[in-house]
């Protein structure tokens, strides 16, 4: 089954915990057996019956009910034991109380009143976010890994000064995302190269945050600008179409349209105007299709509660190479 919690448990609470097969799955639904691996662990004088998804884990309502019904069967408490989860997913677990145990170190046992969350993601001036330039770089390096950069190439990119290009460069490098391509060229031409997949993501997803730093509504949107929200992500997945058009623009784009803005309450609610989310970077260039990024998309609905939007999001993610949950 891979990784086991033992070594983590012990560093972290001191104790370690034994860990060992579960012979009762006769006494459980056979939907539960199809779907779960089980095993037993003891820890801090409690019996956990840790269950493993063989495939994609339940909604969360479903979940509930079939770890209910394993408890039942075991007598100890149960805990979702996964390979990984999604900041949506997490966020939907914690809100229901659900225990789970993720490999990567993080866990969330509120039976014994444990949330601990994996150690060295970040630290020193790694804390803070990326700048919004960082992170449009970061987003153009992750979907387009082969791609090498030096400030003068970048500055043109981004229609900005080298120095601001050089500073976007230095952000991911101090992060150990960049390191130099060649010794043979020094200063503002010296290229970069991103580390590989999966490690760059992994690394960086600590410092994302969401784009959006504005919402507003006009009367008519530009072509150019991207489809997004819940508009994007049902226009690339099963969610139901939303009533509500929405697009993104960058914060220059929208200085320069911001006559358009609609302050009348009762127009918004009596016509049908274009929601727009008004980004901290310019949307267009990472644009597919006339549609944001998959990544900006997530991390603009990561504070949405619907469990489906969660669902399709996370399902769209899984279709990159570089996503890990």
């Amino acid at each position: 089954m891979g990784w086991f919690p033992q070594e983590y448990l012990q560093k972290m609470l001191g104790e370690k915990p034994a860990v060992y097969g579960w012979d009762g799955r006769s006494q459980l639904p056979l939907a539960l057996v199809e779907r779960y691996d089980f095993s037993k662990m003891t820890l801090m004088g409690h019996e956990i019956l840790l269950m493993r998804p063989i495939r994609e884990p339940e909604p969360t309502r479903t979940l509930i009910l079939q770890m209910t019904a394993a408890e039942r069967a075991s007598g100890a408490r149960a805990v979702l034991w996964v390979r990984g989860l999604t900041h949506y997913r997490r966020k939907a677990l914690i809100a229901a109380r659900v225990p789970f145990l993720v490999e990567n170190g993080q866990m969330y046992l509120p039976f014994l009143g444990l949330h601990l969350k994996p150690s060295g993601a970040s630290s020193g001036g790694a804390d803070q976010p990326f700048t919004p330039l960082g992170q449009w770089l970061f987003l153009q390096l992750l979907y387009h890994p082969e791609s090498r950069v030096h400030a003068t190439g970048l500055a043109g990119w981004m229609n900005r000064s080298v120095m601001s290009a050089s500073r976007a460069i230095q952000e991911l490098e101090s992060r150990g995302l960049l390191h130099p391509d060649s010794d043979r060229e020094n200063g503002r031409n010296k290229p970069y190269l991103r580390i590989g997949n999966p490690d760059y993501f992994r690394r960086g997803r600590a410092w994302l945050r969401s784009p959006v730093q504005k919402i507003t509504y006009v009367n008519e949107a530009d072509d150019e600008w991207p489809l997004a929200g819940l508009d994007a992500l049902a226009r690339q997945t099963m969610l139901a179409p939303d009533t509500e058009t929405v697009r993104a623009v960058g914060q220059k784009q929208w200085s320069q349209a911001s006559k358009q803005e609609v302050t009348d309450p009762c127009e918004i609610q009596d016509e049908s105007p274009v929601r727009l989310e008004i980004w901290r970077y310019d949307p267009v260039g990472l644009a597919v299709d006339g549609v944001v990024d998959p990544l900006s998309l997530a991390l603009s609905l990561q504070d949405e509660t619907d469990e489906r939007v969660q669902m399709e999001m996370e399902r769209r993610l899984s279709r990159e190479p570089w996503y890990t949950a």
